[in-house]
């Protein structure tokens, strides 16, 4: 069972409101911030995620060393990376291609090709005339 604590619940506010609360609940986004973050004892701040298995430890504080009524909040984001894997690519040599003979095939053999907006179709007469 799924529970719905984390998410906003829009009470009936302004147009910009609703379509916040529409956004977190589009794109599958839960709150982590429980508790207050300013000394008056109301949140002003605001930690969305759709991927929860990745955010640990949230917590709000005091900073010892800075005058302000504003809490620190600190939060563990648990990731993993995997280096990629090296992907194998053919790559041409453009400056040792044989232009010249090119050029002279593309002269002795004419391409008909039909003018078409589809490139795919382009490329299928291609390989046909080159066969």
């Amino acid at each position: 069972m799924t529970s719905y604590e984390n998410v906003p619940v829009n009470t009936g506010g302004s147009n910009e409101n609703e379509a916040f609360c529409e956004m977190v609940d589009d794109n599958f986004l839960q709150q982590f911030i429980s508790g207050p973050t300013h000394i008056a004892g109301n949140k002003l701040d605001l930690l969305l995620c759709n991927s929860p298995e990745i955010i640990g430890d949230v917590s709000a504080f005091l900073p010892e060393c800075f005058p302000t009524d504003h809490y620190v909040v600190e939060i563990d984001v648990q990731l993993k990376f995997k280096r990629a894997k090296p992907v194998k690519r053919r790559v041409f040599d453009y400056r040792n291609g044989k232009f010249d003979e090119l050029r002279n095939f593309l002269t002795r053999n004419p391409i008909n090709i039909t003018p078409t907006d589809d490139i795919d179709n382009y490329w299928e007469q291609w390989k046909e005339t080159r066969s």
